[in-house]
């Protein structure tokens, strides 16, 4: 057999361990994969089997005296490794290696730059055995002599006593020359500003569902051999947000010298106690090493290195011994790309991981996405903006994975388009005209049109024209959405720069201290609930409606339509009541509940499906036990004129001041807009989709195309379509859509069953702008699974959202949740909230939210009732517990964990 002494890294794969090694063996396997690997080149097994062949005698006999012994009598080993060293003294590398490894090097580019020259013993980085630092590795190699030298000293390296002992105690020195051997990776040396190792599960608590980082300043091996000091971070392996991080004083690095010597130097003094990682680095290093677990199988160690802000994968082997509980590597999700680019891309999973979305509701996202896509090509980028993206979606298992793409056009497209967008904010600003209101004479035409169709007179080729209608304009009107948002920039900017005079705040900083200033006008969600507080109000004054509506909160099991029923039981003591509810229903009733921070879907009722909803909402205005919304308003927008005020009378900037007040109630209509914004366009488009959807849905049942209503989101639009424009004898009739439900269902439950990754592919080699992390040198537990014992007085830090200070009693809501079990004066802690719980925001005392941002919904609303909000915690939820008294200080950003009673609420 023809021997190979020299291959490009990029050749070699997993399977060819025996002639290349483990390290080199899974270093080609990431280049093939399309990960951020050096280049290099491997001097084979099949070389340093040449290159000791002469000595194999001498060898061999020495290991036979070895095969009985222990790895605890090191001086044997010793004394075995010294006659081989003996025996390999006129050690060299053959001709025809030598030969082979220059054409290499010239091929690849390495035979003048700084190399690595690392050891890949057969039996090294292993999933049973590492033998981990086991063998030689020289650093900083430069031309082909010096690398010949480097290459012979691995050699020896592989009969080294530490070696032999090893591989002795691994069961591995058995007919060591005939089934083991020493390959030798050579790549291109990274000259890192920081470098480390990250593992994908913690070594010490493997079930704590944490990832943990080291990081030190210049290269790696200060990690590894424990001279350079290092941080320490741990990462969450769901989110892979750092959790944790001990950061610790560098003085000393380990780098290359001129003649390639590593040698320990001195850190700079400013980065000595500053952090080597910053979170979304950090984050970068996490998603790297999970996505070599999903290509080997099971977690990794990770050597990693940081250079010209780009991320470089320097090697990956299995963790040995680790075994967590309950969790079998990756889990089982088997993936089938249909080209190469695509395997290479970064797909992150789009939504939960326990989601799994029906045919109906990928089609419902489908539209969204495509939306964002046309609204991209009408705007275009603004002027010196990075180019814009559209996302592109692969659905896979039943899962939706998505990635950002750039748009398809040409430089002079997109800024024509971009600054036409530009043009109209800025012309609309001068006609007092508000984006929204520019758009919103089409949007309600084409809502009122929707709601005008009276699907019980249609046959059922007009319903399926009114799907498709329905499907239209949810597509257009979130096209309008993201077009009219491009403008927002120039519309605002007059008012934002006198502000920045006024505050002397710049930015996105002067951007967030303004907009709590900016709430206050009435629009679409204050009208709902005033309308919701007037409606409980009629309710209060009859008592036994009152009282049957506090009986339903208390006892229900199911928001259904069994409440409506029993009010109408009731008879003409309830009839002003239900007169008024039908009137709200009418009006209110094909709200979903969609906007930021909401999970809605197709699948979830409208308020008039689910009028029990509206009834839990009824609760806390009964008998007087919460104010009046417009009253806690009031009290709000008081507030507001006088922090408006104190701002302006401390301001010596006269034309700053004039254009403020000139622009001020146009910027307040902006504001107001966001909620007629999220009516019209989240809640009605999906609401109205959703009636569409269900008219169709109960048409099918009585043409016996399905069993039941809910059968209809196991299929897709074009399916829905076609069978209510079937005709007798078409291929989709009512048997075939019977069975295709049947088939999916069936697809479905075997997709449960998979474990989806939080992505698939590659991620992004280049690495963002640095963001130093709060805090300098200091120490820190690492997380675990355990929930920690806390001390009265814990402090979450957030991101002030609403300012306030509240005290109460904390209530944990699920994100899973459809209302909220919360009453007057609770707490809601959560991951997120969205619209459709921000109407029981008047009656709580403050929010806490883990994510969040500034500008959503439910900032916005805890502004115009004046309840503090804290947003942005990352870790509220699992560090408040349900009952918890906390108190919420909205100004500074901080959730004050309290003991569970006898502290009574703070005043203001």
């Amino acid at each position: 057999m023809k021997l190979l002494l020299a291959l490009d890294l990029a050749e070699l794969r997993v399977w060819d361990v025996d002639r290349v090694g483990g390290k080199a063996a899974h270093l080609g396997a990431l280049l093939g994969a399309g990960f951020p690997v050096p280049n290099g080149i491997c001097i084979t097994t099949d070389a340093f089997r040449a290159g000791v062949q002469p000595y194999e005698g001498e060898i061999q006999s020495v290991l036979s005296g070895l095969r009985n012994q222990k790895a605890e009598s090191p001086h044997t080993f010793a004394a075995a490794a010294a006659q081989i060293e003996e025996a390999l003294r006129s050690l060299s590398v053959p001709e025809a290696v030598r030969e082979a490894l220059e054409r290499m090097l010239s091929e690849t580019g390495l035979s003048d730059v700084p190399v690595s020259v690392r050891s890949s013993a057969v039996e090294e980085d292993g999933a049973e055995v590492s033998l981990a630092g086991q063998f030689e590795t020289k650093l900083g190699v430069c031309g082909a002599p010096a690398i010949v030298g480097a290459i012979e000293t691995c050699w020896r390296s592989y009969f080294s006593a530490n070696a032999l002992a090893a591989r002795a105690g691994a069961g591995r020195l058995e007919d060591d020359l005939a089934i083991g051997g020493m390959a030798v990776v050579i790549q291109r040396m990274v000259d890192a500003e920081g470098a480390g190792v990250a593992f994908g599960v913690d070594p010490l608590q493997p079930d704590s569902g944490s990832m943990l980082i080291n990081a030190t300043w210049g290269l790696g091996i200060g990690v590894v051999d424990g001279r350079a000091p290092a941080d320490t971070l741990w990462v969450d392996r769901q989110r892979f947000a750092v959790t944790k991080r001990q950061t610790v004083r560098k003085g000393v690095q380990i780098c290359t010298d001129a003649a390639g010597e590593l040698v320990e130097t001195p850190v700079p003094s400013e980065k000595q106690d500053a952090a080597v990682l910053p979170d979304e680095w950090a984050k970068r290093i996490a998603q790297y090493t999970f996505a070599t677990e999903r290509l080997f199988g099971g977690p990794q160690d990770v050597e990693w290195a940081v250079a010209d802000q780009r991320l470089w994968i320097l090697q990956s082997r299995p963790i040995t011994g680790i075994h967590p509980q309950g969790e079998d590597g990756p889990g089982e999700f088997p993936v089938e790309w249909e080209r190469a680019d695509e395997a290479r891309a970064f797909w992150q999973l789009d939504g939960a991981g326990d989601e799994l979305p029906l045919p109906l509701e990928h089609d419902v996202r489908d539209a969204g996405s495509a939306a964002r896509a046309d609204a991209a090509l009408i705007t275009g980028r603004r002027s010196g903006a990075a180019r814009p993206t559209v996302t592109r979606t692969k659905v896979i298992n039943g899962r939706r994975y998505t990635r950002q793409v750039p748009i398809d056009l040409r430089e002079g497209d997109e800024l024509a388009r971009s600054r036409t967008a530009a043009h109209l904010g800025e012309r609309l600003r001068a006609q007092g005209v508000t984006p929204w209101e520019y758009a919103a004479p089409e949007v309600i035409a084409a809502t009122r049109r929707l709601a005008d169709f009276d699907a019980d007179e249609a046959d059922a080729a007009a319903l399926a024209t009114h799907l498709e209608d329905a499907f239209g304009v949810y597509r257009h009107h979130w096209t309008l959405h993201w077009v009219y948002g491009q403008g927002r920039d120039a519309f605002a900017s007059p008012f934002n720069q006198a502000f920045e005079t006024i505050s002397g705040l710049r930015g996105a900083e002067a951007r967030d201290a303004v907009m709590p200033l900016l709430e206050g006008l009435d629009n679409e969600f204050t009208k709902f609930l005033d309308d919701v507080y007037a409606l409980a109000c009629v309710a209060t004054q009859a008592a036994v409606v009152a009282r049957l509506i506090e009986e339903f909160a208390a006892n229900e099991s199911s928001m259904g339509g069994d409440i409506v029923k029993r009010l109408r039981n009731l008879g003409s003591e309830a009839a002003p009541f239900l007169r008024d509810f039908d009137v709200f229903l009418q009006k209110w009733g094909e709200r979903s509940g969609a906007g930021y921070g909401s999970r809605t879907s197709i699948t979830q009722p409208t308020l008039k499906e689910e009028p029990g909803f509206v009834i839990a909402l009824l609760v806390p205005y009964i008998a007087g036990r919460a104010e009046a919304p417009a009253t806690v308003r009031a009290r709000a927008h008081q507030e507001r004129e006088r922090r408006i005020e104190t701002l302006l009378q401390g301001c010596e900037d006269a034309e700053a001041v004039a254009v403020f007040r000139r622009l001020l109630p146009l910027m307040r209509r902006v504001r107001a807009d966001l909620e007629n914004h999220n009516h019209y366009i989240d809640q009605l488009a999906l609401g109205q989709l959703r009636t569409a959807v269900m008219a169709a849905a109960h048409r099918l049942v009585e043409e016996g195309a399905l069993s039941e209503p809910e059968e209809l989101f196991w299929l897709h639009r074009d399916e829905i379509v076609a069978a209510l424009r079937s005709q007798p004898g078409d291929e989709l009739d009512a048997t075939a859509t019977k069975a295709l439900v049947a088939r999916r269902r069936d697809q479905y439950e075997a997709w449960k069953a998979l474990h989806p990754p939080p992505f698939l592919g590659v991620p992004e080699i280049r690495l963002p702008a640095r963001v130093e992390p709060e805090g300098e040198v200091g120490s820190g537990e690492p997380p675990t699974n355990k929930t920690p014992e806390r001390d009265s007085g814990s402090v979450l830090q957030g991101e002030p959202a609403s300012a306030g200070r509240r005290s109460g009693r904390a209530r944990l809501v699920s994100m899973s949740e459809r209302l909220p079990n919360v009453g007057p004066g609770d707490v809601l802690v959560a991951q997120n909230a969205g619209p459709l719980w921000t109407p029981l925001f008047p009656i709580l005392a403050a929010v806490v939210l883990d994510q969040g941002v500034l500008f959503q919904h439910a900032a916005t609303t805890a502004r115009e009732y004046g309840l503090p909000a804290v947003i942005q915690t990352r870790v509220g939820t699992t560090r408040i517990r349900e009952g918890d008294w906390v108190t919420v200080d909205g100004s500074a950003g901080t959730v004050e964990i309290h003991s569970s009673a006898g502290i009574k609420e703070d005043a203001g």
